[in-house]
């Protein structure tokens, strides 16, 4: 197994601990495989790489991005095992060179790898937003990421965002495409295992590579985040005028919003917020009400600059005057009821002003089977006293209320994701 240094994609510690996109990959690949790895070439470049599968001294080899030689000398899988950019990135806190200024690109020196394809994507980009550059050519990847933090004879570098970035601003992403597995020409049947191996993956685990991409290359920090030119000039300007953006709770959402015993805004959504807050150097004030009817109501109003738990649906989002992020978190629903219920479930006791009582108990129960309470307490209460047969709460709470629960009546069943 070719097993290349590349920060993010690649690692060993000093300890001999593997870890990486492409490492993490090919452990799932054995749960459908009866194969053992043996790791070569840490110390070797991806073009020594290609070399050494070619002469046979590796079998197989990861990451690959297709182009008319390589496929004159490899055999390529027939999934591709994630998608990956080029990158242009330069040395944290280096306002020159930014995303969409790019009359003063012109003259940027250039590290590039030698014979990596993304050279190629980089000067197809140049000539699109007509600029020149100085290409600088490295053999050892390390050895031109030093010479961006403390050389000075490069302004930038180009490499693919399969590498985790550290002490960089990433100022330009382009040319997506998707990567492989390769091997020799003639290993047909290795090949044909391969795409065997990956068909059953990734009919299993439609998640892997977005959880894979999360894992490694989320930026640690702010200052790795890629703002443009404009993004920029706002977040400097915000902090310049002290302007506070409101952010929006739900404050009966316990674990994920609520409100603590000092009455401040408590849960992970708020960690979430700080977070962002955090790393953009925007500053924000969070907003609490005194129920759900309120904070639906506030939610109408468009009091508030954030909200930080709105459900991902386009149409509510444009009727209440929001942009909607792509989504950050994935909740469940769970039906909960009662342990010697077995009966069918014809009343549920349900939350008012709640996304699970308009989205889904409406739609699988009538009216008339329907108790509304006011708290998710409530709703709990009334289940175990036998008054309605079901709830419904999203994972995370609904876990909340199982771990509560010094009878152990409750029996919890997800009904879909």
């Amino acid at each position: 197994m070719g097993f290349f240094h590349f920060d993010g994609y690649h690692m060993e510690d000093e300890q001999g601990n593997r870890s990486g996109y492409g490492y993490e990959y090919l452990q799932h690949m054995l749960l459908y495989a009866d194969w053992k790895y043996e790791y070569v070439g840490y110390d070797k470049s991806w073009s020594e790489m290609l070399g050494m599968l070619e002469r046979g001294e590796i079998d197989i080899l990861t990451s690959a991005q297709k182009t008319k030689d390589r496929e004159k000398r490899f055999g390529f899988s027939k999934n591709s095992i994630g998608k990956s950019k080029t990158i242009v990135t330069v040395k944290s806190g280096n306002t020159r060179y930014m995303s969409g200024d790019w009359r003063k690109w012109s003259g940027i020196r250039v590290g590039m790898l030698k014979n990596n394809s993304r050279n190629e994507s980089f000067a197809a980009f140049a000539r699109e937003k007509d600029f020149l550059y100085v290409p600088v050519y490295f053999n050892d990847m390390q050895k031109m990421l030093r010479e961006l933090q403390e050389g000075g004879s490069i302004d930038a570098v180009v490499t693919s965002n399969l590498r985790a970035t550290s002490s960089e601003w990433v100022v330009a992403e382009f040319s997506p495409s998707p990567f492989y597995i390769i091997t020799r020409k003639e290993d047909f049947a290795l090949l044909h295992e391969i795409d065997d191996v990956l068909s059953k993956l990734q009919a299993d685990d439609v998640t892997l590579e977005e959880s894979l991409m999360d894992k490694f290359y989320t930026p640690k920090n702010g200052s790795e985040l890629p703002f443009t030119v404009e993004e920029r000039k706002y977040i400097e300007n915000a902090r310049r005028s002290g302007r506070r953006f409101k952010a929006m709770l739900n404050p009966e959402w316990e674990p994920f919003s609520y409100r603590d015993e000092q009455g401040r805004p408590a849960g992970a959504f708020v960690e979430i917020g700080k977070l962002i807050a955090a790393r953009s150097g925007l500053e924000f004030e969070f907003i609490t009400t005194a129920n759900r009817e309120e904070h639906l109501k506030k939610k109408e109003s468009r009091e508030a600059d954030i909200i930080l738990d709105l459900r991902c649906d386009y149409n509510m989002a444009e009727k209440r005057g929001y942009r909607l992020t792509n989504p950050y978190i994935h909740l469940n629903v769970t039906k909960l009821s009662l342990k010697n219920n077995h009966g069918d479930m014809k009343t549920v006791a349900a939350l008012r002003f709640s996304n699970i009582t308009e989205q889904f108990i409406k739609t699988y129960f009538h009216e008339k089977d329907i108790v509304f309470y006011d708290t998710q307490q409530e709703c709990v209460d009334a289940v175990l006293a036998g008054r309605q047969d079901c709830l419904f709460l999203y994972a995370g709470g609904a876990q909340l209320v199982m771990n509560r629960d010094i009878t152990n009546s409750l029996v919890a069943n997800v009904i879909y994701g």
